[in-house]
């Protein structure tokens, strides 16, 4: 726009004859990024109005033989007005636009002051230049543990919503390292490039962002710090409730380090110590926590888990950590599948296969035979149908296995008087029990069972040998061999048969749990037998547990402990707790089941994103925990810098298992305690997730359990209290302030964090068609450190 009257004003004044000054935040160049503001300062007479314009070039102008300090184009604009004040000074702040198209662009600048006691009417400053740049940051400094991932914080470069400006161009860049140190940068072209420092020290990180042809740079640090403790306490576990250890803190000078809230002293060399930590023996897990203050004043808590109790090796199993039981109901089950075993075998080879066999003779003096006689048999029929029954005792199993309608057929040749005979017979049963007692025993961790007094009794027994001439002593002879190698075959062949399918039934209980289709994690848990008992209503069989890992996920810790209560397997009665009549248990103790969830938290358990436990939301199209959720439970975090809608992960990492105590006196049936489990927020972008906020849980759950009929031990939520800790915040956060969204986060994910804890697959009895439907759960054992699953036994025979 131009301004005739504003010309013939210039051209009456010479750059030397000036009486106005112009500063731009106390200088005359200056380099702004656009969105931002600069303080105007003009100086001239008091109480004047005066005016800022803005031009493409500096000038000078020569205008009828004076010079002005702009090139009055025809882009002259004014761009601001205001008046001198008493002291003849105008100061007023000029925002710039927020607009990355100006990015690059300078703007030259002069001031008139309207005084009228000038000659000409106008004072005009000198020139001044103001260039519009991208605006940059590098974000606050931070304080890290090593081989911790970090966020740096390039947000100032941003538009809202967390977006690079067209034509912007980002790059970071480490320009110094601690010595030794390799760690690169991820996402150098970024916003938010990451970095996991592997030594300890200050790293130098560089920000530079360019715009046509505009060059901007900034700089912040990370100070990386690590924390050595001898010995080392983390995933240990002290019986005794108390630790002594000293420590060393590396990194940057200038640190202070607390211990549980106390000061520490540390030496030039960083050490401290020794010193001793108490821990409450009511509970197993307890957090040693370390409270870090940089000398660039940035915070950081290091934490510590220990086990408070007695370990045992998870790779030596839990002894005697589970009992299998049949009742006389679940025996019966077992006989089921014993008849169904037998009918399917064909008894006649056993009995055709017996070799011709001299069975009489009879000699007088000089050789003469009076008689003789050779058995061959040649086929045997029986009624098909079977009836086998079980029964407990004391001393073993008794079984009774029936047979009706059984015939044998035989040829039998000899001598009668110096005659030859040949002729043909058959012998019949309309019954024939064979009674045996089952001894179960575990020789080698191998289930054995031993055949034991087998008898056979035939009822109605008939023998018919067709032309038979000789007399009736000669008969008997016959009928009383047929009958015994009849009873030979069946106590032999049918003793023989019991033994291995009674074993293999029985063998059902050797239960294996794969792990894998439940929790999605490559841990399987077997069992050996141990012991048998035999009592007068059922039979216990003691099993020791085994968990083998296949393969873990990154970072799953390397547990190689589980907490470990060893007590006396219970001896079941003949009723479940409530009373009822049950054919089929198990027991298992607290030691299998913390044998299991050790097993599964170093398969992975622990390790993953918890933000796939929250169900979808229907009215959004990814998970409900998006930044927007994030940014309402903590505000000032950052998560407010990235777009709408972006997802969020809660990437979980245990150090140590979970722990079940059984709790029959409280409101539950368990209580399921988690330590140390640390929970970090990540923001989902194109490459890395980007780490925002690092917390801590620690707590209970009490929890009712039940059987549900896909074979999973249910826990429903009953009660429970959770503690989180702020271990790291976004660049710039305080920790303090970042803590009471940590606790509403607590309340939302523990419901669905136990529940997946509480996912246990029961033992599965389906090897042999042998299946326990459970039908209560309850404490067992004195003090009860069992649970026990109480129901009945089904068999489903498997195809012939």
């Amino acid at each position: 726009m131009r301004i005739l009257p504003l010309l013939g004003a210039f051209a009456l004044l010479s750059l030397t004859g000036r009486a106005s000054d112009l500063t731009l935040d106390g200088v005359t160049t200056l380099s702004v990024p656009y969105g931002e503001s600069l303080l105007v300062e003009v100086t001239g007479s008091p109480g004047l109005p005066a005016t800022l314009w803005g031009d493409k070039g500096p000038g000078p102008v020569l205008i009828a033989g004076e010079w002005v300090p702009l090139d009055l184009s025809p882009a002259l604009f004014p761009v601001i007005s205001g008046a001198t004040g008493p002291s003849g000074v105008w100061s007023q702040p000029l925002p710039t636009p927020q607009d990355p198209s100006l990015a690059g662009i300078t703007v030259h600048l002069a001031a008139v002051v309207w005084d009228p006691s000038d000659p000409n009417g106008a004072d005009v400053s000198n020139g001044a230049v103001v260039a519009l740049v991208p605006p940059v940051g590098a974000g606050a400094e931070q304080s890290t543990e090593v081989g911790q991932r970090v966020t740096l914080d390039g947000s100032s470069i941003a538009l809202p919503g967390g977006v690079v400006p067209p034509g912007t161009g980002v790059f970071w860049e480490v320009t110094s390292w601690p010595p030794g140190s390799v760690a690169p940068l991820e996402g150098p072209d970024t916003l938010f490039p990451t970095l996991v420092p592997d030594v300890p020290g200050t790293y130098t990180v560089r920000v530079t962002a360019t715009a046509k042809g505009a060059v901007v740079q900034a700089e912040t640090r990370v100070h990386a710090y690590e924390l050595v403790l001898t010995p080392p306490i983390e995933g240990r576990f002290f019986p005794s409730g108390s630790a002594t250890f000293g420590g060393e803190l590396r990194g940057p000078a200038g640190a202070s380090l607390a211990l549980d809230g106390a000061p520490l002293v540390l030496d030039g060399a960083g050490l401290f110590g020794p010193v001793t930590v108490d821990f409450d023996t009511s509970v197993p897990h307890a957090g040693v926590f370390f409270g870090l203050s940089g000398a660039d004043g940035s915070g950081l808590n290091l934490r510590r888990t220990v086990v408070v109790g007695a370990p045992e090796w998870l790779d030596f199993g839990a002894p005697s950590s589970a009992v299998a039981h049949l009742e006389a109901g679940g025996l019966a089950e077992v006989a089921s599948g014993l008849e169904t075993s037998l009918e399917g075998t064909d008894l006649a080879p056993f009995l055709v296969d017996l070799p011709p066999t001299l069975v009489a003779n009879e000699e007088r003096l000089f050789g003469f035979t009076m008689f003789s006689a050779t058995i061959d048999f040649t086929s045997m029929t029986w009624d098909p149908d079977m009836q086998v029954s079980m029964w407990p005792t004391p001393g073993g199993v008794d079984v009774l296995v029936r047979l009706s309608n059984v015939t044998t057929y035989f040829d039998v040749w000899g001598e009668l008087l110096e005659v030859d005979y040949s002729l043909d017979g058959d012998s019949s049963s309309s019954q024939v029990d064979v009674f045996a007692t089952l001894r179960l025993s575990a020789p080698g961790g191998e289930l054995q069972v031993q055949v034991l007094d087998t008898d056979v009794q035939l009822s109605g027994f008939t023998f018919d040998l067709n032309g038979f001439l000789g007399d009736l002593a000669q008969l008997v002879i016959l009928e009383s061999w047929v009958k015994a190698q009849t009873i030979g075959v069946m106590e032999a062949e049918l003793g023989a048969q019991i033994g291995p399918t009674v074993n293999a039934l029985l063998s059902a209980f050797e239960f294996v749990l794969d792990l894998e289709p439940t929790l999605e994690v490559d841990a399987t848990v077997a069992t050996t037998f141990v012991d048998v008992l035999h009592t007068s209503h059922g039979v216990s069989l003691t099993l020791d547990a085994d968990v083998a890992v296949g393969s873990a996920p990154p970072g799953a810790p390397n547990v190689a402990a589980y907490f470990a209560t060893p007590s006396v397997p219970p001896v079941l009665g003949t009723s479940a707790p409530s009373g009822s009549a049950y054919a089929g248990a198990l027991a298992a103790s607290d030691d299998f089941l913390n044998l299991i969830l050790a097993g599964m938290t170093r398969a992975g358990l622990l390790e993953g994103d918890l933000a796939t436990l929250f169900p979808a939301d229907p009215g959004q199209p990814a998970s409900v925990l998006t930044i927007e959720v994030m940014d309402v439970l903590f505000p000032g975090a950052g998560f407010g810098l990235f777009p709408g809608g972006t997802p969020v992960e809660l990437i979980a990492s245990g150090s140590v298992a979970p722990v079940v105590v059984p709790t029959p006196a409280g409101p539950a049936d368990a209580r399921l305690h988690l330590g140390g489990l640390e929970v970090e927020l990540r923001v989902t972008q194109a490459g890395a997730p980007l780490p925002v906020l690092r917390l801590v849980l620690d707590g209970w759950a009490d929890v009712d359990l039940a059987a549900l009929p896909d074979g999973t031990l249910s826990a429903v939520l009953v009660g429970s209290s959770f503690g989180p800790t702020v271990l790291k915040g976004f660049p710039g956060a305080t920790l303090t302030s970042l803590q009471a969204g940590s606790e509403f986060l607590v309340q939302i994910l523990v419901p669905q964090l136990t529940e997946t804890l509480g996912a246990i697959p029961l033992p599965s009895l389906d090897q042999e068609g042998v299946t326990l439907t459970t039908d209560e759960v309850g404490p067992l054992g004195s003090p009860p450190e069992f649970l026990g699953f109480f129901g009945g036994m089904t068999y489903s025979p498997p195809p012939l």
